[in-house]
């Protein structure tokens, strides 16, 4: 059985759980993983960002100076010392499976933070892109670190935090397991069933407006992702 090694509930009808892990004895998931290159051994294969939008600022890195298993590992970088709308970097990875997953997990690192703005935060998101009232999508966005309470608000998105300190701890890889399927039920009343697709993925970014000589930093280091059914 998959152990669960620690896990906060939180006063919101919302439940969710993370586990901080010391050893890399546990790994992300157990069962088939519906992600590709889950621990980006094979580069970005299978991954990508939203080159699309306004408030990406750029590809993610593939990074070879640390992995919590094997020798890769997604790097992101926030290094921004100029306001624009360009807010956010990630990896995103787009899914379409027969049955909604039970829960998406992984490991993250932060080595390197500079708050230049209070909301500065690290999370992992699960769109799914089916029609919702008069959204074309919905939402479940879960705050790693950064920021205690939600950051913005999103009409189509319901947030989870799973932080009570702002202040990210660095040095360190951290396990987070979220629990997707009974998230939408609880949160949304229903589970997506009808979906053109499901996106995965995780970011770092800021949301308020950078002072004027202000500087945000971040390096944070995300590996062994995982989407499906658990064990």
């Amino acid at each position: 059985m998959f152990k669960k090694i620690g896990f906060f509930i939180l006063n919101l009808s919302i439940i969710c759980f993370v586990c901080h892990c010391k050893s890399h004895e546990v790994t992300a998931g157990s069962g088939r993983n519906l992600l590709a290159n889950p621990g980006f051994e094979e580069g970005a294969k299978g991954w990508f960002w939203m080159d699309w939008s306004k408030a990406w600022i750029g590809p993610f890195e593939i990074s070879d100076k640390i992995a919590h298993t094997g020798k890769m590992s997604a790097y992101l970088k926030l290094d921004e010392r100029i306001d624009n709308p360009k807010k956010v970097r990630g990896v995103v990875q787009s899914l379409k499976p027969d049955k909604f997953p039970k829960i998406a997990s992984g490991w993250y690192r932060v080595e390197g933070w500079h708050r230049g703005v209070p909301k500065q935060y690290i999370q992992a998101v699960v769109i799914a892109w089916e029609k919702y009232d008069d959204y074309p999508n919905y939402q479940l966005r879960y705050v790693l670190e950064g920021v205690a309470r939600q950051p913005l608000p999103i009409a189509n998105a319901r947030y989870t935090i799973l932080t009570k300190s702002a202040e990210p701890e660095t040095g360190k890889w951290k396990y987070f397991e979220l629990p997707i399927r009974d998230d939408y039920r609880k949160l949304w009343k229903q589970i997506p069933k009808n979906y053109e697709k499901i996106n995965f993925f995780c970011e770092v970014r800021y949301d308020d407006p950078l002072p004027s000589g202000g500087y945000v930093g971040a390096d944070v280091y995300f590996d062994d992702l995982y989407v499906g059914e658990g064990k």
